[in-house]
């Protein structure tokens, strides 16, 4: 099975170089290679993940499709600059600290193959703290699209960086926006909105990373108003 394919990742300042490299080389040993990685640089970064991404750059077999924001302007932003850039209909989305198991894209391409009707696929998510072998918990999700969608009235009812989207459909809705800490919850909303099917894999396809400090990190009371609003 062929399938054409970008990997979107977008990098800030504060990714450890040793997680942004296991990130990109776990999507560069996938069972269905990308045909091309498209990576957003959100504003200035130091000289550490410079030289990680110059290193893909001119190594890589697969395109390096490196954008440079001229400023830090947000996961939202960047990631609407990355799935315009993308010159392809699928669009595996994938964090720049997570981890995914090799067979992850072939999995989610079977299925949009598949399934027409289905415009965005992700599965469910075990979360660790510094190794995949230190498991802290798993995001189980819905399966189906109607679940799926009774399930988004109250929560996110996808792990971001499993999905792989429909192109088409991320810019029918207008691409994402500029939502801190939800980028992904607004469209996905939008998506659901307008007649999109989603499918939640019941199996683990990424490793999240998480942090002790990661509520403290982001502020409690800004992820509960924001999803309040949402």
């Amino acid at each position: 099975m062929e399938q054409k394919y970008s990997v979107l990742m977008s990098v800030y300042k504060e990714e450890k170089p040793q997680h942004l490299q296991e990130a990109i080389d776990s999507m560069l040993k996938q069972t269905i290679l990308p045909s091309e990685f498209v990576l957003i640089k959100d504003g200035k970064l130091p000289k550490e993940l410079e030289l990680i991404i110059e290193k893909y750059e001119k190594q890589s077999k697969i395109p390096f499709l490196v954008f440079q924001n001229p400023k830090n302007l947000g996961l939202g932003k960047s990631l609407a600059i990355g799935v315009e850039k993308c010159n392809f209909e699928y669009i595996a989305r994938m964090d720049s600290d997570d981890i995914a198991v090799s067979n992850r894209c072939e999995k989610e391409i079977q299925i949009l193959n598949e399934n027409t009707k289905i415009d965005a696929v992700g599965s469910i998510v075990a979360e660790f703290e510094k190794s995949i072998k230190q498991i802290t918990g798993y995001r189980l999700l819905p399966e189906k699209n109607e679940k799926i969608c009774e399930f988004a009235k109250k929560r996110n009812p996808c792990a971001h960086s499993s999905m792989m989207l429909r192109k088409s459909k991320v810019l029918e809705v207008g691409n994402y926006r500029d939502y801190l800490y939800f980028e992904d919850y607004d469209l996905w909303i939008r998506m659901l909105k307008n007649g999109c099917q989603f499918y939640n894999l019941q199996e683990v396809l990424v490793y999240m990373r998480t942090e002790e400090n990661f509520y403290q990190r982001r502020g409690r009371i800004i992820l509960f108003k924001t999803n309040v609003e949402i």
